[in-house]
Order: structure tokens, then C-alpha cells, then sequence
């Protein structure tokens, strides 16, 4: 009896005995037995999950429905777990690879924004500290800059002068501003006012 399955099937019920009836007549269950110990439904009996236990009573009002912070509880083998992160896990959930990358992203984004204050702070206070000098070093640049237009215009009035004698004639050299000066007992004006700047 056993030779009349010829061919294929022979060989194959000859290597593998019963497992090749057992594969033969019930496939997909065979195979999730051999590969993953067991049916879907077997699995989740098995495993009593957050997915598989039901959230609501709908179509049966006896049935007591967990709430999944107590079924997280069952699952766990101590209550060290209970407490207020409990609350955020069921509710908020855990960070995942997306949570960490945006963390990484807006650290890193406002790092450099405070870095960016830090420098125009530095180049702020290097600017005030150089005006502070220029502003105590005013009067001797102001007198520096009268200091040059008097000896210029004296070279001026000089070789004017000269010219003048070679030539024979009767030339006298007139200054090119007849005001009175500034009386150097009054108080410094400040260097933003109007008509100060000569």
C-alpha cells in the first residue's frame, strides 16, 4: 500500500513521516506551529497584551473592562512600576526615534542661538569699551586736529609771504577765518551736538 504513492510524495512521506501528513492536511496551522510555536490565536491566548484585552464592554455590559495602567500592572512581575511615569506611559506613551532625534535637532538649534547672543554680547561690550576710550581721549585728539590746521595754515601764510617779497609786491596774507576762538574755560560740549564738529 505504502508503494502505490509513488513519486514525490513517497520520498517525502518516507524523509519526514508524520510531519508530512500533518503539513498536507492542515498547512498554515502546521507551519505557524513549527515556526512560531503556535496559532495567532494561541498566541494572544497566551499572552494577554494591551491589543488583545478589550478596552470597552459594548455588546456586553457584565464584562469588567481593565484599564490598561492595570493591565500593565498584571503584566508586571513587581509594583515597581506603578507610579506617576505610569500615567505617562499609558496615556503620552514611550520616546521613540523621532522624540530623541527633535530633542538632539532643538538643542542643538537653540545652543547656537545662545552662542550667536554670547558673541554679540562680546562684540557689544569691545565697541563700548573702545568709544569709552575715544570719548576720554577726545579733547587730545580735538587738540591734535587744531594742532595741524594752525601749522598748516602757518606754512600757508609763510610762503605766501615769501612769494610775495620775491615778487615786490604789497600782499598781506588774511587768515581764511575771522571769528574769535572758543574760550578753553568753558565747559566741553558734547561731541553729538549740533555745531560742534568743527
Amino acid at each position: 500500500y505504502q508503494r502505490r504513492v509513488h513519486g514525490k510524495q513517497w520520498y517525502q512521506r518516507r524523509v519526514h513521516g508524520k510531519q508530512w501528513y500533518q503539513r498536507r492536511v492542515h498547512g498554515k496551522q502546521w507551519y505557524q506551529r513549527r515556526v512560531h510555536g503556535g496559532t495567532a490565536a494561541q498566541r494572544a491566548a497566551a499572552k494577554a497584551t494591551r491589543a488583545t484585552i478589550p478596552s470597552s464592554n459594548f455588546g456586553n455590559a457584565n464584562y469588567k473592562i481593565l484599564p490598561k495602567y492595570k493591565v500593565d500592572l498584571l503584566r508586571t512581575r513587581s509594583l515597581k512600576f506603578a507610579g506617576p511615569f505610569n500615567w505617562v506611559r499609558n496615556n503620552i506613551g514611550v520616546p521613540r526615534y523621532g522624540f530623541y532625534l527633535w530633542s538632539f535637532y532643538c538643542i542643538f538649534q537653540t545652543w547656537g542661538l545662545y552662542r550667536i547672543h554670547c558673541q554679540y554680547k562680546i562684540i557689544r561690550k569691545r565697541k563700548d569699551e573702545r568709544q569709552a576710550v575715544v570719548d576720554r581721549l577726545y579733547p587730545w585728539y580735538k587738540n591734535e586736529v587744531l594742532v595741524f590746521q594752525t601749522n598748516f595754515h602757518a606754512g600757508r601764510k609763510r610762503l605766501a609771504e615769501k612769494a610775495a617779497a620775491e615778487l615786490g609786491v604789497d600782499f598781506e596774507y588774511e587768515d581764511r577765518y575771522n571769528f574769535p576762538r572758543r574760550d578753553p574755560n568753558l565747559p566741553m560740549p558734547h561731541r553729538f551736538m549740533m555745531g560742534h564738529g568743527e
